[in-house]
């Protein structure tokens, strides 16, 4: 792959994605907006609190697509087609294997979570244990799809699968629709409609992989190779911790807050991952183009463009964020009350910090996929991943101690902070970073145009009162932030193939 190609697949793939998450945010939060005026508070408290500790397994499905890109990714430049069906083989196996495993280890808790544990009106018991079902299947719909999904990504072939994610969402907004005209059981409803989404986003994957990949191939017997299971389990397992320790706090969060405040309060932390996960596509368009090239680069042996390409994905991930992030932050009273209508209270606290605690990871997150690349995961994912867990421990401790909740969830944002900076001295120990040229090419760089573009919008808070103010703030703001990134931001190699690809557009 020469570097015109591979500088032009990362731009078509970060424009495809990027769409796709302007989509999603606007659409998704509107959808939002419909499902809890239709489930009312307490409903969608509830399904946000099922959803959530079923999501605690479905983590597995986040590693196992990481872990399955990253190999498919790193023997592409260097393997063979039959290598390439044996590396896909065997992980589908491992899938086809865990979905048994979290369908009888899910069958099992079940039972303790609805006797007594989670603090759920009688009344709806019911409701939440269907509901709890619906979102086994989705679990066990997105492991087995992972596999698929993961070949697309390890092909660069972001716009397809940007495209379905596209399509279920406007099925979503659909489904938000309906609800709202429909009188009878809604929560039950609304998690079966999800689980058919779920379904139709697997069938798009397979189909197209089949068709299109030769290295797609259903498992047998005659695949198993334990010198790939072994390799395929050794990288999965550290990935599957990570995960596991992101995920955890997350809904460990969840389950602090319903144990000390009830379910309603779970509706308000429930709109801040609402908020945060439509947001954070902004910048996992930029992490999910640059990933499959930072796998290759490393199985090609070329560590300095390794390097780069991580670099850059620190910096475009951050910058292109805090269009978005700053904007929520400093304005998130008036678009919750635009957005939701009636918003719930803490909705406003907890969706600052959560996106807040999104955007400070992002500094440098990229230099993770290095490691990824490089295969040697283990002490990282062990001490720096495990360090987030500390969220829910030093949470409970504020909240018995007495510290209002408003306060205590900033912890959030601070182990997140902490986990950033400690990235930087682990990383040169185990992969060599130059930690002094990650601060010349990223942190300067990204430095001032975040500080000038807060201050202004910091300055702007008491001005804007209704959506027209807000619109016309957030549009010229952002053209001045573009302005800035190009100048303060970008290299003279960056701002040149900005003009070319802005002089192709013009010709056209």
């Amino acid at each position: 792959m020469n570097t015109t190609h591979a500088s032009t697949r990362i731009i078509i793939n970060t424009a495809a994605q990027y769409i796709r998450s302007v989509i999603n945010i606007v659409v998704s939060l509107y959808s939002a907006r419909l499902i809890l005026n239709a489930l009312g508070v307490e409903d969608y408290g509830i399904y946000s609190l099922v959803a959530g500790i079923v999501t605690l397994l479905s983590f597995l499905s986040n590693s196992l697509v990481v872990t399955t890109q990253r190999f498919i990714s790193f023997h592409q430049t260097k393997s063979s087609k039959d290598e390439l069906k044996l590396v896909f083989s065997n992980s589908l196996m491992i899938h086809i294997i865990l979905a048994i495993s979290v369908i009888t280890i899910l069958q099992i808790i079940g039972p303790f979570l609805f006797d007594g544990f989670l603090n759920i009106d009688p009344e709806r018991i019911f409701a939440a244990k269907l509901v709890y079902q619906f979102v086994i299947v989705m679990v066990i719909i997105t492991l087995l799809m992972s596999p698929f999904k993961a070949l697309l990504v390890s092909h660069e072939n972001i716009v397809y699968t940007s495209a379905i994610e596209v399509c279920a969402c406007f099925i979503k907004l659909g489904i938000a629709i309906f609800l709202t005209y429909y009188g009878h059981e809604k929560l039950i409803l609304y998690a079966a409609l999800m689980t058919l989404i779920s379904l139709f986003e697997m069938i798009s994957f397979i189909w197209y992989d089949f068709r299109y990949y030769q290295e797609c191939i259903l498992p047998s017997k005659y695949h198993i190779r334990r010198k790939i299971i072994k390799s395929i389990f050794g990288f999965a397992g550290w990935t599957l911790w990570s995960q596991g320790c992101i995920i955890g706090r997350v809904q460990g969060v969840a389950i602090v807050l319903n144990k000390f405040f009830g379910a309603v309060i779970n509706a308000a932390y429930g709109i801040g991952l609402q908020v945060n996960g439509a947001v954070s596509f902004v910048a996992a368009s930029i992490s999910n183009a640059f990933n499959p090239q930072i796998m290759k680069a490393a199985g090609e042996g070329d560590n300095e463009k390794m390097f780069v390409l991580a670099f850059k994905s620190c910096k475009y991930s951050f910058l292109l964020e805090t269009i978005v992030v700053v904007p929520l932050f400093v304005f998130c009273p008036i678009v919750l009350r635009l957005w939701l209508g009636n918003v719930p209270e803490y909705a406003v606290i907890f969706c600052r910090i959560i996106v807040l605690t999104t955007l400070v990871d992002l500094i440098t997150n990229g230099l993770g996929s290095a490691i990824q690349a490089l295969g040697n995961i283990r002490q990282y994912s062990l001490i720096l991943n495990t360090l987030k867990l500390s969220t829910i421990p030093i949470l409970i401790g504020l909240l018995i101690y007495g510290v209002d909740v408003t306060i205590a969830i900033w912890i959030y944002p601070f182990i997140e902070l902490s986990v950033s900076i400690l990235r930087l001295p682990f990383l040169k120990k185990q992969i060599d970073l130059n930690v002094s040229n990650f601060f010349k090419e990223v942190i300067y760089k990204i430095s001032i145009p975040f500080a000038l573009i807060s201050i202004i919008y910091v300055c702007e808070s008491g001005y804007v009162d209704d959506i027209w103010k807000l619109l016309s703030c957030i549009t010229i703001n952002t053209l001045i932030y573009i302005v800035c990134i190009y100048q303060l931001a970008l290299t003279s190699r960056e701002k040149k193939k900005v003009l070319n690809i802005i002089m192709r557009l013009n010709r056209k």
